[in-house]
C-alpha cells in the first residue's frame, strides 16, 4: 500500500499463533502516519485488555471512545 487515506478502520492483530504479542498491537501506531492523510481519522474495534487507549492518547494525543461493552471499545483519532 502506497496511498494514503483519510479514514483506516481496523480490528488490528495482537496474537502470532496463539500467543499475544502487545508489539503486534502497538506496531500499529509505528506506520499508521505513512498512510494516514495529515487530519485523517483512524478507528479500531479492539479488545479492550490492551493499552489500545493509551497508544491512540502517545500517537494522536488523544482519542474518542466511540462504543464499547465488557470485551471490545471502538476507537477514534481525534479530528
Amino acid at each position: 500500500v502506497n496511498d494514503r487515506y483519510d479514514l483506516i478502520i481496523s480490528n488490528p492483530p495482537f496474537h502470532a499463533g496463539h500467543r499475544e504479542r502487545h508489539d503486534l498491537g502497538a506496531g500499529v501506531f509505528d506506520d499508521v502516519g505513512n498512510f494516514l492523510e495529515r487530519r485523517g481519522q483512524l478507528v479500531l474495534v479492539a479488545n479492550r485488555h490492551l493499552p489500545w487507549r493509551r497508544w491512540m492518547d502517545d500517537t494522536f494525543g488523544g482519542h474518542t471512545l466511540l462504543r464499547a461493552n465488557n470485551r471490545y471499545h471502538i476507537l477514534s483519532s481525534p479530528q
